[in-house]
């Protein structure tokens, strides 16, 4: 059985303030599937929305040019070139089927596939909710601006249930790592972890790469979907880490592109990788260590392992 989930919002102010937060929730769901923003104005907010965007952008490039980590460059440069390639219309899925995000208003009539974020700014008919949310993938969310829909008329959920999807994938994680004696906790912790800890964990996760590359890519999935999402600072690194072994394990394995792992940031309201204050203390630096040394040892090539 599908389900759908509602989350409320509330915007006080200009349509800039609404244009600002639709921005900034999209940013945290942008790598989930396609978008569609019901609005009284669908060309005057996209054009808002689309400003707010590009800040966004903005934002990441000048964090880019602050930074000498190359790592970090990478990932900002990935993320800025996705975001740059998200296209924006005032059409309907029949006039632009490829397009990203879908500003429309409230007679719209059909869903675009694949609709994982569902933006009601503006009120809209009941007969046209329906047929809306038949229409929506499994797990989608709808974000309710106008406080004029009951997760229960609607048969939704509320959203704070996917937080629980994302605690019980975070035990399957956890119970294939400990099962292969590798502590996530005490690789996040700059405190207890050690050069040695990081090389064998990388080399026991080599060894058991299409296990841990599904368990990994499963736990991403159900975060995705649960975006934005925040987390404590401890609970932040562990996922760090996991996303960035992942992504260093999928790299230096053959036959595991069918996976992907989303480019991550730093970002104060949902999940990215975080850098740790001392970029040679960070997870992201002893890893690019222990790889640097098995391909001196073992002779990998270089310019997969740097890949993300």
């Amino acid at each position: 059985m599908e389900a759908h989930y509602l989350e409320e919002r509330t915007i006080e102010g200009p349509t800039t303030y609404l244009a600002a937060d639709v921005a900034k929730h999209l940013q945290a769901r942008q790598h989930l599937g396609k978008t569609m923003v019901i609005c009284e104005k669908p060309a005057n907010l996209m054009a808002s929305v689309r400003k707010q965007w590009l800040k966004l952008a903005r934002q990441l490039q000048r964090e880019r040019s602050s930074t000498i980590n190359a790592e970090k460059i990478l990932r900002l440069t990935a993320a800025i070139t996705h975001m740059h390639h998200m296209r924006f219309t005032a059409k309907s899925p029949y006039q632009q089927p490829n397009a990203h995000v879908y500003f429309v208003n409230p007679a719209v009539d059909i869903a675009p596939d694949k609709l994982y974020s569902l933006y009601i700014t503006e009120v809209t008919p009941k007969q046209t909710q329906d047929m809306l949310f038949k229409q929506l993938p499994n797990e989608a969310l709808v974000i309710d601006y106008t406080q004029t829909i009951t997760a229960q008329q609607a048969s939704l959920i509320p959203k704070r249930q996917l937080q629980g999807h994302v605690t019980a994938a975070w035990q399957k994680v956890i119970s294939f790592t400990e099962a292969k004696r590798i502590n996530i906790a005490s690789l996040a912790n700059p405190a207890t972890r050690t050069y040695i800890e990081v090389d064998d964990a990388l080399d026991t996760l080599l060894a058991n790469s299409q296990q841990f590359l599904a368990v990994a890519s499963d736990f991403q999935h159900t975060l995705e979907l649960a975006q934005p999402i925040y987390l404590d600072v401890i609970e932040q690194r562990k996922y760090d880490v996991l996303i960035l072994l992942a992504h260093r394990v999928q790299a230096l394995s053959p036959d595991s592109s069918h996976y992907r792992f989303t480019t991550a940031l730093n970002d104060e309201d949902s999940f990215f990788l975080h850098d740790i204050a001392v970029e040679n203390d960070s997870f992201a630096y002893a890893l690019s260590q222990a790889i640097m040394h098995r391909q001196l040892t073992q002779q990998i090539p270089l310019a997969p392992a740097l890949a993300l």
